[in-house]
Parts: C-alpha cells; sequence; structure tokens
C-alpha cells in the first residue's frame, strides 16, 4: 500500500478560523495551569513507564532491562522517552516534530514546525518547561534507580519510513505510543503499521493507546479531556462531536472509532490480545435518555471508549 508519507505535524489545522484557534489556545493553557504540580506529574509519568515494562513481561516472559522499546510521537515534551531508559535497555523515540529541551531549540522548532507550533511552543517553554524540566529530572533520578536519560535516542521523522527505521539500529521489542494514532490520517496509519509489524522483533508487541473518536473525550475539546470529565457539572455539550456536524477542533482527527481500529490491527496482521478503555464507562452519567436515542447508532463499546489500549502481537 502506497501512501504519501506526512512530513509535517498535525497538531493543528489550517481551516480552522483564527478566533477559534486563540479560543482553543486558551482553553488548553488554562488546562496546562491547572495540572498537577512537576512533582506530581513527574510521578505519574515514571508509573506509567513503569507499567508500559510491566506489561512487556508479562505478556513476553522477558525482562524489559534487555528489551529495546520504540516510542511513536514523544510530542514536544518527551518525559515519557525519557522514563523509559529507567526500565529499557535501548530506548529510540520518533516524532514530525522536533522537541523542545531549551532555549536554543526554538529556532529550530520555529523552521521546522512552523510559525503557529513555534509560537505554542515558545509559549509552554516559558511558562512551564524551564523551570519544570529541572524537577522532572530529579523526582526520576531519586524514584527510578537506572534513569539515564541522556541515553534516550530522539529522532525527528515519520515512523512509517523505512529510512526512519534504519536509524533506530536493528529490531525493536516493544512499541509504544499514547495519544498519537487517532491523529494520523488512516492511509498513513495503515502504512505505520504495516511498517511497524514488518520491523518488530520476533515475539515483540505494540502498546497503543488512542483517545477513539466515539468516546466522550473523542473530539479533544479540553472541557471533556479524560482528566476534566468527572469535574463536569453540565452535560450539555457531552459527545457534541459526534452530535453536532459543525463541531470543529483545532486538530486533525482521524475520527476512527474503536471498530475501525480493531478493522484496521487485523487487516494489517496483528492478533489483538487486549482491547479496554482505560478509563470505565466514562461520562456515563452524562447519557441520558435523549442523548442515547440521538446516539442510537452507536452502541456502548464505541459510546464508553476513551483512552482505549490495545495490545497487538
Amino acid at each position: 500500500m502506497k501512501s504519501k508519507t506526512p512530513t509535517r505535524s498535525n497538531s493543528s489545522l489550517g481551516s480552522i478560523p483564527l478566533v477559534e484557534k486563540l479560543k482553543y489556545a486558551w482553553q488548553l493553557l488554562k488546562f496546562r495551569i491547572g495540572e498537577p504540580g512537576a512533582k506530581d506529574f513527574a510521578m505519574q509519568i515514571r508509573d506509567e513507564v513503569a507499567g508500559v515494562a510491566a506489561i512487556y513481561e508479562r505478556e513476553t516472559g522477558k525482562l524489559a532491562s534487555q528489551a529495546r522499546v520504540l516510542e511513536i510521537g514523544f510530542g514536544p515534551r518527551p518525559q515519557r522517552a525519557f522514563g523509559l531508559t529507567g526500565f529499557f535497555k535501548d530506548v529510540i523515540a520518533v516524532d514530525l516534530d522536533a522537541p523542545v529541551m531549551g532555549i536554543r531549540d526554538l529556532v529550530r522548532v520555529f523552521r521546522k514546525n512552523g510559525l503557529e507550533r513555534g509560537i505554542k511552543s515558545l509559549v509552554r517553554y516559558a511558562l512551564f518547561d524551564a523551570r519544570e524540566w529541572p524537577m522532572f529530572h530529579k523526582v526520576l533520578v531519586a524514584n527510578t534507580p537506572h534513569y539515564r536519560p541522556n541515553t534516550a535516542k530522539l529522532i525527528v521523522g515519520s515512523a512509517g519510513d523505512h529510512s526512519t527505521w534504519e536509524q533506530f539500529g536493528g529490531a525493536i521489542d516493544i512499541v509504544f505510543s499514547t495519544d498519537v494514532f487517532e491523529h494520523i490520517p488512516p492511509a498513513e496509519l495503515e502504512v505505520l503499521l504495516t511498517t511497524i509489524r514488518s520491523r518488530l522483533a520476533p515475539g515483540g508487541i505494540v502498546v497503543t493507546r488512542p483517545v477513539v473518536y466515539t468516546g466522550i473525550a473523542g473530539g479533544h475539546a479540553v472541557e471533556w479531556y479524560p482528566q476534566n470529565v468527572a469535574a463536569q457539572t453540565n452535560g450539555t455539550t457531552a459527545w457534541r462531536h459526534l452530535l453536532d456536524p459543525d463541531f470543529t477542533i483545532n486538530t486533525y482527527l482521524n475520527k476512527l472509532t474503536r471498530r475501525d481500529f480493531v478493522e484496521l490491527f487485523n487487516r494489517v496482521g496483528f492478533d489483538i490480545g487486549g482491547d479496554f478503555a482505560e478509563f470505565g464507562r466514562m461520562g456515563e452519567r452524562w447519557m441520558t435518555a435523549e442523548k442515547r436515542a440521538a446516539l442510537a447508532h452507536y452502541d456502548d463499546y464505541e459510546l464508553y471508549s476513551n483512552r482505549v489500549e490495545f495490545l497487538l502481537r
């Protein structure tokens, strides 16, 4: 299957009006301000990557400390990639966008990722990252004896390209991603999955956690982020992305349903060893009889999707 390899991030859409982009950026900023403190956030990342190592060991019977892991989509702040170094032998991470680790990286970000993405990175670095990175490393050092962030290999490129895989230096034992696959166009995602399957080590696994479109968080509206659902006091806009034909958001979403993902994984040749919604029946309190009737063509498997963990072999 052939598909044009993506060269730019899907983090924003040119068709969205400037006012809507600014509104969404403001909502993201308020969300970021309200996130846990740097120490608590670092521990969340530490526990998450420890969980990935535990999955690998449980599913393969092998030690994570002897395995090579690839994270797809490390994002502007590659905390997970760094955290993985405390548990895996080799850590490689790939993303279309260049990360911002220091003020000098911002020039590269503007050149590689464009003006809009560059401004976002500048604001995030000035307001948060510059003071939070030292705390992040301090927490990981204190709680992860084998933490070696300098050994993480960060690569800017497309994980669907075989030329990118040549930079990885060998087969990969486990591929991991969170909040990534829902942002990749379906044809490109199929190419990526086909590449992963052809390059995965014998007995290797994939753990991917997309936020599925049919769930209450699937539209990526900030007020319905998984972290925000429990605090909502009004369910008027719940599942709006499925109900309102005019709904837009300033990020690309492929709108794949949970069953679409399953079908795609099977079509590429993966066996699915796990398929569960991380937050259970999240948003059920807002599923009124009226909404249920309006969403009658979706079943509970789809509507109570959220961040869904798929385990692929």
